[in-house]
C-alpha cells in the first residue's frame, strides 16, 4: 500500500554550519600577531631592536686596579691616523699590606687600606660605525697611557695624563678603562714606565702632562 504523496513528511534542510563574524575576527588577530612576531623576530626595529652586547669591556689585570678612579679630560686631538687625549687617574686603590714575618696558620687576612699608587696604566678605547654596517658600533683604535711617579700619588689624589694612539679610524666615542697598578705595597719593585718625556719620545708612546 502506497502512501499518498501529501502524506510524506517533508525534510527539512540541515541547519548552516558557517563560522559567525567573530570567529573570523578572532582567526584574523591571532595570524596577525604571529606574522608581527616573526617579522620583529627578523628584522629588529625601534624599540625592538637589540641591544648589542657592550665593546671593549676592559678587565683590569690586578683585582684592586679598579680603586684607580679614570676619567676624561677635554676633547681628544686628532693628527691624521694620530688620536691625543687626557685622562685624569685619581687613586681610590685599596690594598691589603704584605704579611710580616713567619704567617701564622688561621690568622686573619688584612684587609684592603688605601695605598700610594707609583705606577698605574690605563686603556683608551675608541668606537665608530663599522663601514660595512653603519647600524653597528666596532672598535677603531686603542691606546695605553701611564702614570709613574717616585713620589706616588697619595690617596684620594689626582694626576693627569697624556694618552697617544695611532692607527685611530673615524671615531664617535672614546672611553678609558683602569688597566694595572703598582703601590708601595707590592712586593716586586714597580716597572719604569715608557717615556717620562713632556711629549711622546716614540709614536703609540705616552706621557704625564705636567
Amino acid at each position: 500500500m502506497s502512501a499518498a504523496p501529501g502524506d510524506v513528511a517533508k525534510r527539512r534542510p540541515a541547519p548552516s554550519r558557517k563560522a559567525s563574524p567573530v570567529t573570523w575576527l578572532i582567526v584574523a588577530a591571532v595570524l596577525v600577531i604571529t606574522l608581527l612576531t616573526m617579522f620583529v623576530a627578523l628584522f629588529p626595529i625601534g624599540p625592538f631592536a637589540r641591544a648589542e652586547p657592550p665593546l671593549g669591556a676592559v678587565t683590569p689585570s690586578v683585582p684592586h686596579a679598579v680603586g684607580l678612579q679614570v676619567e676624561k679630560v677635554g676633547e681628544p686631538v686628532r693628527d691624521g691616523e694620530q688620536v691625543t687625549v687626557q685622562v685624569r687617574v685619581t687613586n681610590n686603590v685599596l690594598q691589603a699590606p704584605l704579611a710580616q714575618g713567619t704567617p701564622t696558620p688561621g690568622a686573619p687576612t688584612p684587609a684592603p687600606e688605601p695605598s700610594k699608587v707609583l705606577n698605574a696604566s690605563v686603556k683608551v678605547l675608541f668606537f665608530g660605525p663599522d663601514p660595512g654596517n653603519p647600524g653597528r658600533t666596532i672598535i677603531v683604535g686603542s691606546g695605553v697611557g701611564n702614570f709613574y711617579s717616585e713620589e706616588g700619588l697619595a690617596p684620594g689624589e689626582s694626576a693627569t695624563i697624556e694618552v697617544v694612539s695611532t692607527d685611530v679610524g673615524e671615531f664617535n666615542d672614546w672611553q678609558v678603562y683602569p688597566d694595572a697598578v703598582w703601590t708601595e705595597k707590592d712586593p716586586l719593585k714597580t716597572p719604569e714606565p715608557i717615556s717620562q718625556a713632556p711629549e711622546p719620545a716614540v709614536p703609540g708612546g705616552y706621557a704625564a702632562v705636567p
